[in-house]
């Protein structure tokens, strides 16, 4: 590595850290740091802003340009999963769901918070984000409360079982394909080990939260009722795998993840038979596209982020750095997954959704294989969802369930943290 090319990379490290800095300050949203970083990145690799040849790479065409549409994939899956999730809300058999999980609890809360986990899994493998936890929050919070779960632990639970589903999302493998490089297929045979993983994890938080709280649960400023919760119709029980038809589809029959969407909500249209079934259709897309406004946005900076560092200026700046970072063995990819995996939280360097995209997506270049890459990004991502007190729904959970957001942090970082070890660990036995 020559001078210029050393200081460049310098340069760029420190330009990286003063944005990861700006951005845990809350003082530029994520969503405008990735495109500046991107076109910062850029200028200081010598990358053109303009050119007459039309095959040269520049900023404007290249990563301004090309790079917006870069994660279109990610965005259509988005949307679709979005519609999906609001075509289940509109036939009712989310609630319809929560209601029959309600109807088979019982009046011990260990059970209850294990079933409502399962429950709230199973919903989110249809559709996630901030909607969808205020839908199913609104109606399974104030349930366990009721039968002698505390507030913290109702959305604790009701946070583990959504980043649970969330993992079994097809929507979000279109995500890990365009920022991290790896196939569908290798995430369909990997997913096991984190998704595994972390269920024996969430269990056992849930067991020792729920068994701590015991003769010491605080009550609830608001009503816990359950005849407060909102009545919802009956839908024939036949409609409750509508959730899971995603899934099967593309595990069973390696199916594309749009198709499997698109046949799953006729699938559900057609065992419940709304009698506005086009109504239903149209208003779930319209407000399903509303859902992902903001991560899409967010795409688009990631989509410029990656195109940044993908050109030959940039990546032959950042390739023999990262180099040297990039573990080689068993031990080392250990370590460097499970040391380094805090730096997801409050938006840092291995937030998936945000900095660690442009990172990711170099260490497969880089000599790391794809499946630990995916095992080990899928893995920092659920320490994220969980952990993270910049997560919008963490924020709505604990305004919810009048509780302090960053006890979500404190209370499941070391569980997220060895989580985090056992999936890297036995992806190191099976898949390295």
């Amino acid at each position: 590595m020559d001078l210029l090319t050393m200081f460049k990379g310098i340069s760029m490290l420190v330009i990286f850290l003063g944005f990861v800095a700006l951005m845990v300050s809350r003082k530029i949203p994520t969503i405008l740091a990735l495109p500046l970083m991107a076109i910062i990145f850029a200028v200081i690799a010598g990358v053109p802003f303009m050119s007459n040849d039309p095959e040269k790479i520049t900023i404007f065409k290249s990563i301004v340009q090309q790079g917006s549409s870069r994660m279109a994939d990610a965005m259509a899956g988005l949307i679709f999963g979005a519609w999906f999730a609001q075509v289940l809300n509109r036939l009712g058999i989310t609630k319809g769901i929560v209601k029959k999980a309600a109807e088979l609890g019982s009046g011990k809360p260990l059970v209850n918070a294990i079933l409502f986990f399962i429950v709230t899994a199973v919903i989110f493998t249809g559709g996630s984000g901030l909607g969808m936890y205020i839908l199913v929050g609104n109606i399974v919070i104030p349930i366990m409360i009721s039968t002698g779960v505390s507030a913290f632990n109702a959305g604790l639970v009701l946070l583990l079982g959504g980043t649970m589903g969330s993992m079994m999302n097809v929507t979000g493998w279109v995500v890990m394909e365009q920022t991290l490089g790896v196939s569908i297929e290798v995430i369909r045979s990997n997913i096991w080990i984190p998704f595994l993983s972390f269920a024996v994890i969430c269990l056992i938080l849930i067991v020792f939260s729920i068994q701590k709280d015991v003769g010491r649960r605080k009550t609830w400023s608001m009503s816990n009722d359950n005849s407060q919760t909102p009545k919802t119709k009956r839908v024939p029980m036949l409609s409750f795998i509508s959730p899971l038809i995603p899934v099967l589809l593309v595990f069973a029959f390696s199916m594309d993840i749009i198709p499997a969407i698109i046949i799953s909500i006729l699938v559900a249209l057609i065992v419940v038979r709304p009698k506005r079934p086009m109504q239903v259709l149209s208003s779930g897309l319209i407000e399903g596209i509303q859902d992902v406004a903001s991560p899409i946005a967010l795409f688009i900076g990631i989509g410029m982020l990656l195109s940044s560092v993908s050109t030959v200026e940039v990546s032959g700046v950042i390739a023999p750095i990262l180099n040297l970072a990039i573990p080689t063995t068993a031990v080392g990819y250990i370590l460097f997954f499970v040391i380094l995996s805090p730096l997801a939280i409050y938006r840092g360097p291995l937030a998936l959704y945000g900095l660690g995209a442009g990172i990711g997506s170099l260490m497969i270049p880089g000599g790391m294989s794809p499946a630990m890459v995916f095992i080990g990004m899928q893995a920092i991502g659920v320490l994220q969802g969980i952990s993270d007190p910049t997560q919008s729904y963490i924020v709505w959970i604990a305004d919810f369930t009048r509780t302090d957001v960053i006890d979500y942090l404190k209370k499941t970082l070391f569980w997220c943290v060895a989580g985090v070890a056992i999936s890297i660990i036995v992806g190191v036995i099976i898949a390295l």
